[in-house]
């Protein structure tokens, strides 16, 4: 089989699978609407704090952002209370198997190359991330979360959003926009 069909293949599913399904939503959402808001807010914080598309840590970023839960277009979006109960019993805290290596190897040698270069020259690019898809989290909630769950999901997504932000705020870089959409994301909770 083609290198193209396969890897194309497994990216057009992210438009087909359904985040949230343990939290009342009044508006689907898919993995794919996720990964590419994930993505607009990395492009603004970075932007607005004087990154440009020639630079490589920005696009390095961008695509890590755009392929973050590429491994979920194989078996659905985890809940967050199933991943910490899958690192309590020592498996790795993000990817839950091998799937995406079996089934995409392009797609996933790429993110591992992409994540290990930040995880090299840049650490902290790879924190925005983490801090961008909570903050993408947060804010879809915010505007369609539905119950007291959701409420609760949202209240412990930004506790660790603040996590992040503060490890941010430790870089020698300055990050001008990470407070900007720290409150944009989070003026729904009061």
């Amino acid at each position: 089989m083609p290198i193209l069909s396969e890897s194309l293949r497994v990216r057009m599913r992210a438009g087909h699978v359904r985040r949230w399904h343990i939290v009342a939503v009044a508006r689907e959402q898919t993995i794919s609407d996720h990964m590419h808001r994930v993505e607009m807010i990395v492009d603004a914080i970075m932007t607005d704090s004087g990154f440009t598309c020639a630079d490589s840590v920005m696009l390095n970023a961008l695509f890590l952002a755009r392929y973050h839960d590429m491994d979920e277009v194989l078996w659905g979006d985890l809940p967050s209370p199933t991943k910490r109960m899958h690192v309590e019993a020592g498996g790795h805290p993000v990817k839950l198997g091998h799937l995406l290596s079996e089934y995409a190897p392009t797609v996933d040698r790429r993110v591992k190359e992409v994540e290990d270069a930040l995880l090299t020259s840049y650490p902290w690019a790879v924190d925005l991330v983490k801090y961008a898809d909570l903050l993408e989290a947060i804010d879809y909630l915010g505007h369609f979360g539905l119950g007291p769950h959701a409420k609760d999901v949202s209240m412990e997504m930004i506790k660790r959003a603040n996590e992040y932000l503060q490890k941010l705020r430790e870089t020698p870089l300055s990050f001008p926009a990470l407070e900007t959409a720290y409150v944009e994301m989070v003026k729904n909770y009061g």
